[in-house]
């Protein structure tokens, strides 16, 4: 059995619930094992950027494929949308008219910010939280 010093979570799932353990001998998990780890437990973690008004905003680690352009995903009471971070465009899903239009403006607000988390992100690094929309 390991011991709790030998059981701690990389940083790559430093904001999502991810039970593993490190293997003995392994003392740290590069990118590409942990973009593995994340792939191979069924979820890619996706960290809290920011919260206002009700809504969720997050960014995946390793989400560069699937809408092959920079963007976050929102959630709002049930309701999940994926916004462009170039244009604050809706890529799929939706949110209640309202509160889209709050998270277009906030991604206006804090573009350079975003961009850059993105890049981060995309690379399994660990995020930079966000002031919410006030």
């Amino acid at each position: 059995m390991l011991g709790e010093a030998d059981s701690q979570p990389s940083k790559c799932f430093a904001r999502k619930v991810v039970k593993f353990a490190v293997l003995p001998g392994l003392l740290t998990l590069g990118k590409d094992l942990c973009k593995m780890l994340a792939i191979g437990a069924g979820e890619i973690t996706m960290p809290i950027l920011s919260m206002f008004y009700g809504i969720v905003i997050r960014m995946y680690f390793y989400d560069d494929k699937q809408h092959h352009v920079p963007h976050l995903h929102a959630e709002y009471a049930g309701k999940r949308g994926v916004f462009n971070l170039e244009n604050g465009e809706v890529l799929s899903g939706a949110l209640p008219p309202g509160k889209a239009h709050l998270v277009q403006a906030w991604i206006e607000i804090h573009r350079d910010e975003l961009l850059a988390d993105w890049e981060l992100a995309v690379n399994g690094e660990e995020v930079f939280r966000i002031e919410p929309l006030k």
